[in-house]
């Protein structure tokens, strides 16, 4: 049977590559529907229970659920390479959960998910409060130039030094 994981990994080939979807670990974060997270609860589940699985019989599993092959290998790819959740056991064949995996589905995938969303959030707004902040340090230092150099020109003595210069023109 042709597997689509294992003939088609651009990463052995040597090519690098940076699908649309998720990045976990300090790159752009990309929400999933409602269906690829249940499938997302579903792989954890499947492989926490049984420790491992060989892919054609988890994607079987997926697939009896009544769940869209490609959700599946969309999902199935994310929690492989991006989330780093699922490895490679036994020359490719069979599929096992990672540490992370594992204490991911604790709690499960839909959790893990709000919780990025959250996190990606928070992130999102402190870039936009560094900015504003920074905004207003640039405008707080032109104003206080501003307010130095107009302190020194109305100050007395310069004010002489101006009239003096101005009287000497004006004669």
């Amino acid at each position: 049977m042709f597997h689509p994981l294992i003939s088609c990994n651009p990463y052995s080939i040597g090519f690098r590559v940076v699908p649309v979807g998720a990045r976990y670990g300090g790159m752009t974060f990309f929400y999933m529907n409602i269906k690829q997270i249940e499938i997302g609860n579903l792989i954890l589940d499947y492989l926490k229970d049984r420790g491992y699985s060989s892919y054609d019989d988890l994607s079987e599993y997926i697939m009896d659920s009544g769940y869209d092959y490609s959700d599946f290998l969309y999902v199935f790819q994310m929690m492989r390479d991006d989330f780093k959740f699922i490895a490679d056991w036994s020359a490719g064949v069979d599929v096992k959960l990672t540490y992370e995996g594992l204490k991911i589905s604790v709690n499960g995938f839909s959790d893990f998910m709000n919780q990025e969303r959250k996190r990606e959030e928070t992130k999102d707004k402190v870039s936009r409060t560094t900015l504003y902040s920074n905004y207003l340090n640039i405008a707080n230092l032109i104003l206080t130039v501003l307010a130095f150099i107009t302190g020194i020109l109305l100050s007395d003595p310069i004010k002489g030094i101006i009239g003096k210069l101005f009287s000497t023109f004006s004669s």
